[in-house]
């Protein structure tokens, strides 16, 4: 018992020093975890973009499909976006912008150089020949990831004094300031955010993306979505998607649940017409004994039916046949003629009924058919009684 108390007193001792040791070299700190997004929240990467729009008076959507585009003065912002994947699609919106429209797109489209291309803007690359020396001087010393923005015009700084914190901006690539540019945000990289007039609208182009997810809750980030989409009170904004693709069958299903619910209900009505009745609509007649008469009655309607008469007659036949080989001898030797004349003899039925009875299926009459079976029958009982 002592030995056993020393053993539990040494583990204890010991539990004691290392839980001091790991004390003495642990700092508690709190860190802010965030709540995990839920609801529409977690499908839709512009849900706080809508509620911040629709809290500024604008009526914002977000769809994963075109459809139908915004009135010409209307606002549309796409992000992760392919568009150059269908040109009367692309072309589309390239007419909407022309009639006025205002298109704001970030760095996450697909087919970003095209669009350059279109709305004549210059970007140039961190890997320019022109820009070697200042990306050596970048990779030295990085930005970091949040920095301040100025807004500029043409190269010259206008009306908005206070500058722009932003995040998540290219620290390296640039758009080329040119004349056509309206407005824009530069840092000491150069322009990275840049609005440029198309026709009757504008092309707002945002080098990074700062509007989907928590991005917008980020510094200036609620700030500059206002700025880029030139909102105002009563603008019908849609947000554009594509980052989670549709299925096809939630595309069918979307555009044409009517023709979806018809067609199953047609296979619904095709398939119930079809299917094997398990029994009869009406209930079954009580059971009861049958007499042998109606038994046999039985039999030889269902054989008559089933098989028809030739099969019938030549069961009757075959019966007589192994009843007269069993009671007259050498039957299987006699002909047609002699047979006739000892089932004559034997059971005292004319010899003129046996031979028409016999002879049915070369008459084949279905009015003789009974009497001809009648008569066969009782030759058959009548040399079973001898």
């Amino acid at each position: 018992m002592i030995r056993g108390h020393i053993i539990a007193l040494i583990v204890l001792l010991a539990l004691v020093l290392l839980g001091s040791y790991l004390a003495s070299i642990s700092t508690w700190k709190e860190q802010k975890i965030p709540t995990p997004l839920g609801g529409d929240a977690a499908l839709n990467p512009f849900y706080a973009a809508e509620r911040l729009t629709n809290s500024l008076g604008a009526k914002s959507m977000s769809r994963r499909s075109l459809g139908d585009l915004p009135p010409a003065d209307g606002v549309l912002v796409l992000t992760a976006w392919h568009w150059s994947i269908s040109a009367p699609r692309r072309e589309s919106i390239e007419r909407w912008v022309e009639a006025g429209g205002r298109l704001v797109v970030d760095s996450s489209l697909f087919g970003f150089d095209e669009l350059l291309t279109w709305a004549g803007l210059e970007y140039r690359y961190p890997d320019d020949s022109d820009d070697e020396e200042e990306d050596e001087e970048n990779e030295a010393e990085p930005l970091p990831d949040c920095r301040d923005f100025e807004s500029q015009v043409s190269g010259g700084i206008v009306g908005e004094a206070r500058n722009w914190e932003l995040c998540g901006m290219d620290p390296a690539g640039r758009f080329i300031a040119d004349d056509r540019i309206s407005w824009g945000l530069a840092d000491e990289s150069g322009l990275q955010v840049v609005r440029v007039p198309v026709g009757e609208g504008s092309v707002t182009v945002v080098d990074g993306t700062p509007f989907t997810w928590r991005e917008l809750q980020r510094v200036d980030h609620a700030r500059l979505l206002v700025r880029a989409l030139a909102l105002q009170r009563g603008d019908q904004v849609v947000f554009l998607s594509a980052d989670r693709e549709q299925s096809l069958l939630e595309l069918i299903w979307q555009n044409g649940a009517a023709a979806v619910l018809l067609a199953l209900l047609a296979i619904g009505i095709a398939l119930w017409r079809s299917v094997v009745s398990f029994g009869p609509p009406l209930a079954a007649p009580p059971i009861a004994r049958r007499s042998l008469v109606e038994q046999i009655r039985g039999t030889g309607r269902f054989l008559l039916r089933a098989n028809g008469a030739g099969d019938l007659f030549g069961a009757v036949h075959e019966a007589l046949e192994r009843a007269a080989e069993r009671r007259i001898r050498g039957w299987h030797k006699m002909s047609e003629a002699e047979r006739l004349d000892q089932l004559s003899a034997v059971t005292g039925i004319e010899r003129g009924r046996l031979a028409t009875a016999r002879d049915w299926p070369r008459q084949a009459r279905k009015a003789d058919l009974t009497t001809s079976i009648a008569c066969l029958e009782a030759t058959r009982r009548l040399l079973a009684a001898k």
